[in-house]
C-alpha cells in the first residue's frame, strides 16, 4: 500500500517539472492543446494563485505558501487513498494508472469548484 502511495506521490512530483518541458515538444509536433494542458499542469495541481470567482469576476488570492502547502496535503491524502485502493493491483498497472487518476482527481476538484461558482486561477503567457 505505502509503496504504491509513494510511487503516486513521486510520479506526481516528477510531472510538475517534466510536463511543462514536454509542452514545448508537443507544440513543435503540432498538438497545441496538449501543450497548453502540460504547460499549466503545475498550476492546476498546486493552485498557487488562488481561485477565480465566476460571479464577481475576480480572483480570490491567498498566500502562495499556504496554497501550495494545502495542495501538497491534498495530494498526499490522494496518494494514500490511491495506495489503499490499488493495493491488490500489480505494481506496473498501478504505475500506469497514476497519471489518469491524477487527472481525474484534478477534474473532479475543478467540477466541485465550478458547482460553487469558482475556478482555478491560472497565470501564464
Amino acid at each position: 500500500m505505502f509503496k504504491r502511495a509513494a510511487i503516486f506521490a513521486l510520479l506526481l512530483a516528477i510531472s510538475l517539472g517534466l510536463f511543462p518541458l514536454l509542452a514545448y515538444a508537443s507544440v513543435l509536433i503540432g498538438i497545441p492543446f496538449l501543450g497548453t494542458f502540460l504547460f499549466f499542469w503545475p498550476q492546476a495541481v498546486l493552485v498557487p494563485y488562488g481561485f477565480y470567482d465566476e460571479e464577481i469576476g475576480h480572483s480570490q488570492a491567498f498566500l502562495m505558501d499556504s496554497a501550495i502547502l494545502g495542495a501538497i496535503v491534498f495530494w498526499l491524502i490522494c496518494a494514500v487513498t490511491f495506495g489503499y485502493l490499488f493495493r491488490n493491483l500489480k505494481m506496473r498497472y498501478a504505475v500506469l494508472a497514476t497519471y489518469p487518476v491524477a487527472v481525474l482527481v484534478a477534474l473532479l476538484f475543478y467540477w466541485v469548484l465550478y458547482q460553487f461558482g469558482y475556478s482555478v486561477y491560472l497565470d501564464g503567457p
